[in-house]
Formats: C-alpha cells, sequence, structure tokens
C-alpha cells in the first residue's frame, strides 16, 4: 500500500537481456514506467525512478490541482535522463504520499503494478558508428500484481522486441 507521509519503493532488476544477443540493451537511451495506481487523490502523489548507478529522475512532481480520484490506469511516464548509463541492476520505483488538507490520510493509495521499458543499444552511445546505421533495441519489464505486504512476489518475465530507428512507427509491445 501507499501510505500516506511515507515512501513506497518497488525494485525490478534487469539484465538487460545478456542471454539473448539480438535484443542485448547494454545502454539506456530513453526509459518508460508504465503505472497501474490506485489513488484516492493523485495530485499528492510524487514518482521518481531510480537507476541502477543512481540517477534520480523525477516522473511526477505534487499537484495541487489535481483533485482527480481516478488514479493513474496505465499512464506512462518517461525519462532520459539515465542516457547512456547501462541497463543491468536494480531499478527502484519510488512513490512519496503527501496528503493535503482535502483528503482522509487513512484512505490509503495502492501500487497494483508497473512496467519498466528499456530503450538502448548494445555498443557505448559514445562510439563512433561511422556511417553504419544505428539500431535501437527494446527491453520491456513487467511487474506482476502482488501486494508489498504479502509474500515476495513471483519472478519477473522479460519481454523482448527489436527495432530500428529508422523505420520507427511506434511503441510495439
Amino acid at each position: 500500500y501507499i501510505r500516506a507521509d511515507q515512501s513506497l519503493n518497488s525494485t525490478i532488476t534487469s539484465t538487460g537481456c545478456t542471454e539473448q544477443a539480438e535484443q542485448h540493451v547494454s545502454y539506456v537511451e530513453h526509459v518508460v514506467v508504465k503505472v497501474l495506481i490506485v489513488h484516492p487523490r493523485r495530485g499528492d502523489l510524487e514518482i521518481s525512478l531510480i537507476s541502477p548507478s543512481g540517477t534520480r529522475s523525477q516522473l511526477l512532481a505534487k499537484r495541487l490541482f489535481d483533485n482527480s480520484n481516478e488514479g493513474f490506469r496505465n499512464w506512462e511516464f518517461m525519462t532520459v535522463h539515465c542516457w547512456g548509463e547501462r541497463t543491468e541492476g536494480q531499478w527502484i520505483l519510488e512513490i512519496i504520499d503527501s496528503p493535503s488538507s482535502l483528503r482522509n490520510p487513512e484512505v490509503l493509495g495502492k501500487l497494483k503494478e508497473w512496467t519498466l521499458v528499456l530503450y538502448g543499444t548494445s555498443g557505448h552511445p559514445y562510439q563512433s558508428h561511422g556511417t553504419q546505421h544505428s539500431r535501437s533495441r527494446m527491453l520491456e519489464i513487467p511487474t506482476p500484481s502482488w501486494d508489498p505486504d504479502g509474500p515476495e512476489p513471483p519472478p519477473v518475465v522479460l519481454k523482448h522486441q527489436e527495432e530500428e530507428e529508422e523505420e520507427y512507427s511506434g511503441p510495439c509491445h
């Protein structure tokens, strides 16, 4: 549960798909986080993503005038703050609930699930590619629905898709 005046951290461990050479994403270009959050007042929430190397990206700031009780149903947030960093390691989603005077802080929110999508390359982004075209890849890491107060969640299932930058026609899932 997302408790008032507390931080909820959820972690996904990425291997960068090292076991599949064709799908390997070693270096980040950009990251997409998709969340399903139920909450009585979504304007009270702040969401950050912390990369394996410690870069903190604010995905969502607290919003005084957002009184919606709809939560975030499959909302996507994107960051480029991790550009050039390694994909392998623990990615942490941090959610902070700072209740306003407009709601009862006893009513809790809940992170039902989140997905991490890593876009990047297998080669270091600072290397010169000469006249070759660069290839971009996507690594999607969904988290299964689980109760943070319950037993450990089941293992993460990885889904991979390769794409070419020049022929990009939108996200593939």
